[in-house]
């Protein structure tokens, strides 16, 4: 899958070091991480720094593509990505944004570029996601990007809360995809 994605708005680039602080202040936002699975609260630079280390190795696997959400004014607002899960025969689709970027569309743009390219680089056409009950705005943004509840759920880790939390799973239907959806390779 290519390093870097542009959208109409977005650059999804990898991130670097110098991209720690503006994670930390994004992740550090309870609104932001009470939604996510595997981030601490509080959420400090050691965390920013292990989490961003690890990315390249991931990517080399093949099993996790994760890009830095970007704009020329601001920088990074968030991160999106698919990751193969051991024993799962989708790819699965994950993405936050810091809430100054909330209800904006960028989640759904990132979102089309990075199912258009999965699927054109590494022929993917099986995607899942889940969004903890609670999240509907997530649901809505994954409807928009042709997701459908499968009707079940789970129950996920969420660090930050410190217990499990009730999940429901979305599934995009499994279908080859011609052109782009969201942007243009760069």
């Amino acid at each position: 899958m290519r390093d870097t994605i542009e959208t109409q708005r977005l650059t999804l680039r990898p991130f670097t070091a110098n991209d720690v602080a503006q994670v930390v202040s994004l992740c550090g936002d309870w609104d932001v991480a009470r939604m996510l699975a595997r981030v601490p609260h509080p959420y400090k630079p050691a965390d920013a720094i292990e989490w961003i280390e690890t990315i390249p190795a991931r990517r080399d696997a093949g099993t996790d593509f994760v890009f830095a959400v970007t704009n020329a004014r601001d920088g990074v607002m968030g991160a999106i990505g698919i990751d193969l899960r051991d024993g799962e025969d989708a790819f699965t689709l994950g993405y936050w944004l810091g809430k100054p970027y909330w209800r904006q569309g960028y989640a759904t743009e990132a979102g089309a570029a990075v199912l258009a390219h999965a699927t054109e680089d590494l022929g993917v056409t099986r995607f899942r996601s889940e969004h903890f009950v609670g999240n509907e705005v997530s649901g809505r943004v994954l409807a928009k990007l042709g997701f459908g509840y499968t009707g079940e759920m789970r129950q996920m880790p969420c660090l930050a809360r410190g217990e499990h939390v009730p999940a429901r799973l979305m599934e995009r239907p499994q279908k080859r995809q011609s052109g782009r959806e969201g942007g243009h390779d760069s």
